[in-house]
């Protein structure tokens, strides 16, 4: 089938577009979303009016960045359409602290693309996302650990642009107007269209594009998925792996529409009795919730995560699926003015609805204890329990590595040592580094969420130097060497399972 004929049934059955839709298409420069753009214009036979598109500069690559936007203006022009672009400033990577620039840049470039949509008053963004995407996507996520509803790809409509290209989510809030109605929806018409016939399309119709040099960088995981990974699989193990992916993709995508849509009917609100009173109710479906499917289960439970932006963590899952009216840490998904770094305290009841308290915003702790280095001896704070003991053992040889121990060099320590929190301005040097570095800066990269961290304990030696940080590596100034003369044993644990206090408890 050819391009145009494969692009108006795409739009007309599987993104359910009306013929004369509004779409604002978004233009990178590359050959995909070029050619996306080449098709919509000569395969719709719609006016002008019709499309717009829009183009994000991220300005990383200088004259290259600028070069990029020249080529789509200029290609608008050619076409008649109307041109918008948007361009990232210093100022806006400063406010994704601890984001890969991949993420960053990604998000950037959608809120560009659903404040552009809303302000134009076009309801359907057109992204050009292919089949060799989707089968890249699948690994990537099968090596992430997702599940059937992850592994099921990207859709070919639903959802708005958020912070991946690999995943359909609500606008950020703040973004676009309150109003639902306003809000835009992604399609992507070229899902079943393999890269090479794009290729083939360019070439054919002469449309210049240009490529992105980071998209042949090996140091991006989805790039060397699609470098290597694949090759190696097709060559040796499945010649026809695309067409066999993808069809996996279809089905887990209907199973997974199947097990969404009953954990939708059991979390609706509950319906009166038949020929009874109004007061009298019943579930959404007969039965409890602890009698559903454990895939229902599961559903019902990542339906009110993503409800209520909280992170779909497989580990929490499990823990709200099998204990009921027991409170569980779940931290909040990333998003303006979050950062990741709070928690919220979420409990299942016996019907499988989810309860969850936000517990105030954290300062941080100024509570510290002094401690005497001797021999040996015993304290705490905030919930952790240390002890040591210093043994007169040189060199560099250390018993087997426990959970919860570590050795240091006792004379580089000193006399005494201090426990406290983290407080702001610290810095740290971990082992294996060659510079201190900002303490926040270490959790960011951590993923550790900020009511965690300021309750973490930290110990300072005599000079003032952190030698220790709860949960991270220990100090490189403070290492056992080869000169080391004394050895400080150095065990800790914590007193409490959960790093924060369920609301109504002291931490």
């Amino acid at each position: 089938m050819d391009l145009p004929a494969q692009l108006r049934d795409n739009l007309r059955d599987r993104c359910r577009v009306p013929r004369e839709a509004p779409i604002l298409v978004a233009v990178s420069g590359g050959v995909d979303s070029i050619v996306l753009l080449h098709l919509l214009w000569a395969g719709r036979g719609e006016p002008p009016g019709h499309l717009l598109v829009a183009h994000y500069n991220h300005a990383l690559r200088g004259r290259e960045s600028d070069r990029d936007q020249a080529l789509v203006r200029r290609l608008a022009s050619d076409l008649g359409l109307p041109f918008l672009a948007g361009r990232a400033v210093a100022a806006d990577w400063r406010r994704f602290p601890g984001r890969s620039m991949e993420m960053a840049a990604r998000e950037l470039r959608h809120r560009f693309l659903a404040d552009t949509a809303v302000q134009s008053g076009f309801p359907l963004i057109a992204l050009a996302h292919h089949a060799d995407d989707q089968v890249e996507l699948f690994f990537l996520r099968l090596l992430r650990g997702a599940g059937v509803a992850g592994l099921a790809g990207m859709k070919w409509r639903g959802g708005a642009p958020s912070q991946d290209d690999d995943r359909e989510a609500p606008v950020q809030p703040g973004l676009v107007p309150p109003r639902a109605e306003a809000r835009p929806e992604i399609i992507r018409p070229l899902l079943s269209v393999p890269k090479a016939e794009l290729i083939e399309y360019a070439k054919a119709h002469k449309l210049s594009f240009r490529e992105d040099a980071t998209n042949s960088s090996l140091a991006i995981p989805r790039n060397r998925i699609r470098q290597e990974l694949i090759p190696l699989l097709e060559r040796s193990y499945q010649r026809n792996l695309r067409e066999v992916t993808t069809r996996a993709m279809e089905l887990l995508r209907a199973e997974a529409e199947f097990t969404e849509q009953a954990a939708v009917r059991w979390l609706q609100p509950a319906r009166a009795r038949p020929g009874g009173r109004p007061e009298e109710r019943l579930p959404a479906d007969e039965g409890r919730f602890d009698a559903l499917p454990v895939a229902v289960q599961r559903s019902c439970i990542l339906l009110q995560l993503r409800q209520s932006g909280l992170r779909e963590e497989f580990e929490l899952v499990e823990k709200l699926r099998h204990r009921v009216n027991t409170n569980f840490s779940a931290a909040l998904l990333d998003g303006p003015g979050s950062g990741g770094d709070l928690l919220a305290w979420v409990s299942r009841d016996d019907e499988g609805r989810l309860h969850e308290e936000h517990p105030p915003a954290c300062g941080f702790c100024a509570a510290s204890r002094e401690i005497d280095l001797g021999s040996r001896g015993e304290a705490g704070l905030g919930g952790t329990s240390i002890r040591w003991s210093i043994r007169s053992v040189k060199g560099m040889k250390l018993p087997p590595a426990r959970s919860g121990v570590e050795w240091f060099d006792a004379d580089r320590l000193g006399e005494g040592a201090k426990l406290r929190h983290w407080q702001p301005g610290d810095r740290f040097r971990p082992i294996g580094m060659k510079s201190s570095v900002k303490l926040q800066d270490l959790f960011v990269n951590q993923r550790i969420p900020a009511a965690r961290r300021r309750r973490l304990v930290v110990a300072a030696a005599e000079s003032g130097e952190l030698f220790w940080v709860e949960g991270l590596r220990i100090g490189e100034l403070f290492k056992v060497t080869a000169g080391t003369r004394r050895r400080l044993r150095w065990e800790w644990g914590r007193l409490a399972d959960q790093p924060v206090a369920p609301p109504g408890e002291n931490p």
